[in-house]
Parts: C-alpha cells; sequence; structure tokens
C-alpha cells in the first residue's frame, strides 16, 4: 500500500557469489511472479524496496514470496511506514517446523484481548492441516485447539483471537 514499504535484505555467508531468485504466491498458492535478483558476491549483501523489483502496484497482489539460491543466504524482511513510524524486522526462515512455542501478548482476559498475531505459510506441495492451542502460565491447554487448513504454497495470516482458541471453557 502507500503506507508500507517491504525491504528484503539478503547477504551471502559464502565464497561463491549467489544469484538469487524471487517468487512471488497468491494467498491460495498459485505461482505469480519469477524475478532473477542482482548477483550477491561472496560475503557480500543486497538489499532494494520489493516495489523496486516487481511490476508497479503489483506488490500488493502478492502477499507473500519465496527466495531460491543454491547455497544458503541469509536474511529479514524489513516492514516499515512510509512516515516512519512503525517498523517490524523478520528472520527469513531457512528451515521448517512442524512445532513453534511463541508467547502471546494480551491485554486482561483470555482470549478475547489477544495482541497477537501469527503469520503461516505452506511452501509444500500439499495441504498442511494446523493445530494451535492455548496454554496459561502453568503449561496447561487452554479450551479447545483451533485447526486450520493452509494449502500448498499457500499463507494465512490472523491476530490469534480470530482462531478463538480456548473460547467456551
Amino acid at each position: 500500500s502507500d503506507d508500507w514499504q517491504t525491504w528484503l535484505h539478503l547477504s551471502n555467508p559464502g565464497d561463491s557469489a549467489e544469484n538469487p531468485v524471487l517468487e512471488a504466491y497468491s494467498f491460495e498458492g498459485a505461482l505469480l511472479e519469477t524475478r532473477a535478483l542482482p548477483p550477491i558476491p561472496p560475503r557480500g549483501s543486497w538489499h532494494r524496496n520489493l516495489a523496486e523489483e516487481l511490476q508497479p502496484g503489483t506488490q500488493a497482489a502478492y502477499p507473500w514470496f519465496r527466495i531460491r539460491a543454491e547455497a544458503s543466504l541469509k536474511g529479514m524482511v524489513n516492514f516499515l511506514t512510509t512516515d516512519g513510524q512503525g517498523e517490524a524486522l523478520t528472520p527469513l526462515a531457512s528451515s521448517l517446523s512442524s512445532s513453534m512455542l511463541f508467547p502471546c501478548i494480551y491485554h486482561s482476559t483470555w482470549p478475547g484481548s489477544l495482541y497477537t498475531g501469527i503469520a503461516l505459510a505452506n511452501p509444500n506441495d500439499r495441504s498442511a492441516t494446523v493445530h494451535l492451542t492455548g496454554y496459561d502460565y502453568q503449561g496447561n491447554p487452554v479450551g479447545p485447539a483451533a485447526e486450520l487448513t493452509i494449502p500448498p504454497m499457500g499463507n494465512t495470516a490472523r491476530f490469534l483471537a480470530e482462531y478463538q482458541i480456548g473460547h467456551g471453557e
């Protein structure tokens, strides 16, 4: 949007130049665009506003991206407001996980005031079923878990409160 910028930062810790490729996907997992990025020299880095790499006006239509390279690259995605008032950094995931644990931020009551969001991507060629379970401070499950299915190469992003984890108990 006109309010946000998405910057991609890549570094090459290896001994050989890398020629990364940027792939853009829809929410449903369809490949929308493939673009070769400039070569990154050994122990070098590259960063750019994604709007400069994509066709004008298409960044909002591409909700997620994948970077392909011959060797392992490191990187971050930097989301920032154009007025400089907000910023979030997210490391690029180079390995996949079937189980994740993270803290939630909430205001006063569980689960109605959760201020934590989660973004999940499925980089596989088959659907993934995800179970979200809330836990109290003692490690006990809180209410029913939420279940969602992410299509092949698809993704989702929501606030945890939207999944109604723990409702009914």
